[in-house]
Parts: structure tokens; sequence; C-alpha cells
């Protein structure tokens, strides 16, 4: 039977509880075997332990800025000329897929996700108000086949 595995990447927000509460909506929701694997930012004023239901946690170091500026160097010539300056939301844009890198290769590593397997990723601040159970299912049966 193929598993699904819920990558849920990015900074605690807007809390712990929160967040288990996202976890909970995801597991109930899933009716397949499904392992759940969070990456967050390094933060000392978070009790991690009170996180419930993820089966793997990083704790990554937030990158700065100043190391964003430095890695980001591939921009087109049309990007420099229109606007010279990194735009606003590189640098968030930056971080969430840091984020993600870390998660995959931390997978990949320790090959914890077989290749028929689905993956599923979100943001740790989802929303979920309301979501139909049966057609989500559907859905996931559908990429199954």
């Amino acid at each position: 039977m193929k598993k699904i595995n819920l990558l849920i990447t990015g900074p605690l927000r807007p809390n712990i509880s929160y967040i288990n509460y996202l976890i909970t909506q995801f597991t109930n929701l899933i009716e397949y075997d499904i392992q759940i694997f969070l990456c967050c930012w390094k933060n000392n004023n978070i009790e991690y332990n009170l996180i419930k239901g993820v089966d793997h946690l990083l704790i990554e170091e937030e990158p700065c800025d100043e190391i964003i500026f430095k890695n980001i160097t591939s921009r087109t010539k049309q990007q420099n000329s229109i606007y010279p300056n990194i735009e606003h939301w590189t640098p968030r844009i930056y971080k969430m897929f840091f984020g993600i890198k870390k998660l995959t290769e931390y997978i990949d590593i320790n090959k914890l996700i077989i290749d028929d397997d689905i993956v599923l990723r979100i943001r740790t601040d989802l929303f979920i108000e309301s979501c139909n159970k049966i057609q989500f299912n559907n859905l996931i049966n559908n990429l199954i086949i």
C-alpha cells in the first residue's frame, strides 16, 4: 500500500497549538498510512517537545539576509537592467526553498520515501476551514492509479 508523506515547512506560526491542530486535521482527513515531516527554524523560545504527531522533525538555522544575498547570483541581464536590486520577496522565497531542500536532503539520505509514495507539501500557516474528506481521498485515489 502506498504511503502519504506530508511535508510541512516554514516557521512555526502562528503557534505550536495551531501546528498540532494542522497535523491532526490532516491525519484525520487522509485515509492512508501517513508519515509527517516538519522542518522549521530554530528558535530558543519554542518548546519543540510540545509538537505532536510528527514522525521526523528537522530544526534548522534560519538563513540570514546577508547569506541569502551572497548566494543569489543567477539573475538575468534583463532582471538586472529592469530592477538592479533584489526584490523584497526574494529572501522569503529563498528561505522557503531552503527549508524544502533541507527536508528533501534528509529524506533522501535516510531513504524515507519510496518512488511510488505520494508527497504533499504544505506551509505551517495553512488555513483549513472545511475539507470534504470523501472528495479529498478520491483525489488521492486518483493519484495512486
